[in-house]
């Protein structure tokens, strides 16, 4: 396995920062690509939008800790619902 040097991962890094995520998985989860223009999804993003700023300020997270902390929480939700559904 051959190490990165710093520079390397930095512009690995870059790359990944210009990727359009949304566009990308919407190829496995359709969903992604429309689901912007449904009727109320607004409601939704100001709600996240509120609890990404709101952890952000209370814990003192750069901005990748709050996302990934969030995605975490939104997580383990998703998968206490499905484990609920298979009992």
């Amino acid at each position: 396995m051959e190490v990165k040097s710093g520079s390397d991962v930095t512009g690995i890094e870059m790359i990944v920062d210009e990727i359009d995520w949304t566009s990308a998985w919407s190829k496995r989860y359709p969903n992604l690509a429309s689901y912007q223009d449904l009727r109320g999804m607004d409601n939704y993003r100001e709600k996240i939008s509120g609890l990404y700023y709101d952890c952000k300020k209370e814990y003192g997270f750069n901005d990748a800790d709050t996302a990934l902390v969030l995605k975490d929480i939104l997580y383990q939700e998703y998968k206490a619902a499905k484990k609920k559904r298979k009992n």
